[in-house]
């Protein structure tokens, strides 16, 4: 009886307990909705707050976690380089169990300053956020990169050499590709920081040198700037020390931008599970050896973002800072930059409610083409196209694409998997081709019927599949090009602006080189790219050019002749329309280049031999080309016009204006300008070849008229004795300017008879 009354007496406390506790439960899990809900709007306080007026505290709010995981704090971990220590350690397959964010700080041991500030500072972090974790990587410095290649844990690819730090300019040696030890030193520090949180199963880490500063804001709100970043990201860099680069950030409302080599900095980045994959994988693929850097790329700026995938820049540190009074050992700085880099950090501090996403109203029509050969190609292009329609739509909801497939028959099945899932956005149109041949196509060709629906968008842009969005400073881009009809931004391909390229010299792909942006960033041409102000430009080209709707319904409907879809030829338009914009629009700007950067991935789908050729038979022969050709006009721009559009006058005037702009000014790289002492040197430098073909030629006929003599001349020039020599020299000279001596009919002999001139 006494055990039945306890039991009764234990199970009503116990559900009394669970009844007090439900309003706690349920106060609790609404309470983190509402914390989340409220840092994803960036509700966060920014500067953080002060208590009692004078000490500044980390706000305790929880940071996102991994689904059921639930995280405490963890104090600084003292952890030894990796990497270069014991048994290879391989990417090991296993899924990641940790969540939040993970802080990885980089400090070589003799800098014990260093460490104590950080150690400082992450220890309050620590404290006040319970899923932030912070770990120390011992640096690796110069002595450690010497035993590491002596004992071959360190290997480089046949070419590759370091150099002891300090022996020459660093420059020069990596224009020979050798990189300094302390490059390496760099570059491996890094390595082991990305080995140590892939092997810890981080999910998400924060890569730290140990000379920045991070304050309290920047963990308060990092998650709501980082969800603006493009869903692709792999890594994203926090930090960059180019002041060109920052400096022109400064202008743009955009968030985030596309990495690029120019983008210095290794000081704060952040690099997801996917990033630490593919970095580790580039520099594992010698099994007997640690690292092996086998792509010619060592700089740390460059190999982290170049083999971490999609890499994006922030235009707004949100406070983190590089401590320019304290000179660090794990990466050397410029001297040069060091003012210009001060005064950039304090600017990055400020206008942080200037990035952000805001809506724009104009309604923009998007036509591109996409072809896909391979399923490789296939799941690239798909995830660029769906990465890009989500970039444009956060900026302008108000958008269509209309977009022409070409696909292989093989492809079928998977393709119309891939395009289920983008058409469940709403707003792609697509035109889908399905075939076996590899012969090229017209890719105005689609557009023809999408003419008349141009009008009714307020822009129409057309941009080749490889030339990014996402990434792209889209809303500077729409306020800095103005009124223009037409507008343009600068493209930039993150392999032609690495060092190793550079080192080589090799030139630029594009034909025209005024739209490459490497050129603009540079010293003598920083104020330009840092104003982002339009430049007034002849010609735009059609790798990503903004048309006004309206203007390009008219333009369209004329150039767009069946003559020309008839022929496989996709350029000429491009040339006409900056001509056709200033007879169309003559009381707004035609064409306009803005420098603001568009990624060029540069799939390389379009054979760039045949491109050129507007004639039915490639080459062109004398009979494609008009017996009277505008002056001005080079042959194959004659031929095209001659050709397709038959000598239209109306044609003819367009593209003579931009005919001297293409050859004079886009054709080169921008801050390049020939003078009159240039063009004239050209000049007589053409004169001169001329004069020396035209010698050469007259020589060579000579000769063969006076076959017979040169036969016992030539080898009496090149006798050993002296006399011998000097007079067969002489008789040649004689022979070869006397035009008005007819060929002796002789067996060969000199006009005297004598064989032997001796």
């Amino acid at each position: 009886m006494r055990g039945t009354r306890t039991r009764k007496v234990l199970l009503g406390a116990c559900f009394l307990c669970v009844l007090l506790s439900l309003p706690l439960v349920l106060w609790g899990v609404h309470g983190a909705g509402n914390a989340l809900e409220e840092r994803g709007k960036g509700k966060g306080k920014g500067k953080g707050n002060s208590n009692n007026g004078d000490e500044e505290f980390w706000p305790s709010r929880s940071l996102w976690t991994g689904p059921g995981v639930a995280l405490s704090a963890q104090p600084a971990v003292d952890e030894e380089a990796r990497g270069g220590e014991g048994s290879r350690q391989r990417i090991a397959s296993r899924s990641p169990q940790r969540g939040g964010l993970d802080i990885y700080w980089i400090n070589l041991d003799e800098s014990v300053g260093r460490r104590a500030s950080m150690e400082t500072m992450l220890k309050s972090a620590a404290a006040s956020f319970p899923t932030v974790r912070s770990t120390r990587v011992t640096g690796i410095d110069t002595e450690a990169v010497r035993d590491m290649l002596r004992r071959g844990r360190v290997k480089l690819k046949e070419g590759l050499a370091a150099a002891p730090s300090g022996a020459e300019e660093t420059w020069k040696l990596n224009f020979r590709n050798e990189y300094t030890e302390g490059q390496f030193a760099c570059a491996l520090s890094h390595l082991t920081a990305i080995k140590r949180a892939y092997d810890d199963n981080s999910e998400l880490a924060l890569i730290l040198e140990d000379d920045v500063s991070v304050p309290a804001s920047f963990l308060e709100t990092w998650e709501w700037y980082a969800a603006m970043a493009p869903p692709d990201w792999t890594i994203l860099q926090w930090y960059t020390n180019n002041p060109v680069v920052a400096n022109a950030s400064f202008h743009y409302q955009d968030p985030w931008i596309s990495w690029m080599p120019g983008h210095w900095g290794t000081q704060a980045y952040m690099v997801n599970r996917d990033g630490m994959e593919r970095i580790l994988r580039g520099v594992q693929g010698d099994a007997s050896a640690h690292w092996y850097f086998g792509d010619d790329i060592v700089i740390a700026d460059e190999l982290l973002y170049a083999l971490g995938g999609k890499a994006y820049t922030a235009t707004r540190t949100l406070g983190i800072q590089h401590d320019y009074a304290v000179a660090s050992v794990v990466q050397s700085k410029n001297p040069g930059t060091t003012a210009n880099s001060k005064k950039m950090a304090l600017l990055q501090v400020s206008n942080v409610s200037m990035a952000r996403i805001t809506p724009r109203k104009e309604c923009i029509l998007v036509l591109t083409n996409l072809l896909m050969e391979t399923e490789e190609q296939l799941n690239d292009n798909i995830a660029t196209l769906g990465s890009d329609m989500r970039a444009l739509s956060q900026w302008n909801p108000c958008s269509k694409w209309k977009v022409n497939f070409v696909v292989r028959t093989n492809l079928e099945t998977a393709f119309a998997e891939k395009l289920r899932g983008l058409m469940e956005r709403g707003d792609l149109e697509p035109m889908v081709r399905y075939t076996s041949s590899s012969a090229r196509f017209n890719k105005y060709a689609f557009m023809k019927p999408l003419v008349r629906q141009m009008g009714e968008y307020d822009y129409v842009l057309m941009k080749d599949a490889d030339q990014r969005i996402a990434g792209f400073p889209w809303n500077a881009f729409m306020e800095k090009k103005g009124g223009s009809v037409i507008s343009g931004p600068l493209r930039e391909a993150v392999g032609e602006s690495l060092m190793n390229w550079m080192r080589r010299k090799a030139p630029g792909r594009q034909w025209y080189q005024l739209h490459e942006a490497r050129y603009w960033k540079s010293a003598a041409n920083a104020t330009d790219f840092e104003s982002v102000e339009p430049l007034a430009a002849g010609y735009i080209e059609q790798y990503f050019a903004l048309l006004d709707g309206d203007f390009a319904a008219r333009f369209f409907e004329l150039v767009l002749t069946d003559e020309f879809l008839d022929q496989t030829l996709d350029w000429g338009p491009d040339l006409m329309w900056c001509g056709a914009a200033a007879d169309m629009r003559p009381e707004k700007p035609d064409c306009s280049l803005v420098p603001v950067v568009s990624e060029h991935l540069d799939t390389r789908t379009i054979d760039i031999e045949r491109t050129n050729c507007p004639c039915t038979t490639c080459p062109c022969k004398a009979a494609d080309l008009p017996k009277r050709r505008p002056r001005g006009l080079s042959n194959d721009k004659a031929a095209f016009l001659h050709n397709v559009y038959h000598d239209g006058p109306l044609f003819e005037r367009w593209i003579l204006a931009s005919e001297e702009y293409r050859n004079e000014v886009a054709r080169y790289r921008f801050g390049y300008s020939r003078t009159k002492l240039e063009k004239a040197f050209g000049v007589v430098v053409s004169l001169v070849g001329c004069a020396l073909l035209g010698l050469v030629g007259f020589v060579g006929i000579q000769m063969f008229r006076h076959r017979k003599r040169m036969k016992v001349l030539l080898p009496q020039m090149v006798s050993e004795s002296h006399v011998q020599k000097k007079l067969a020299r002489t008789m040649f000279a004689k022979v070869i300017l006397d035009v008005r001596d007819k060929p002796q009919k002789d067996d060969g002999f000199g006009s005297s008879g004598v064989k032997c001139l001796c």
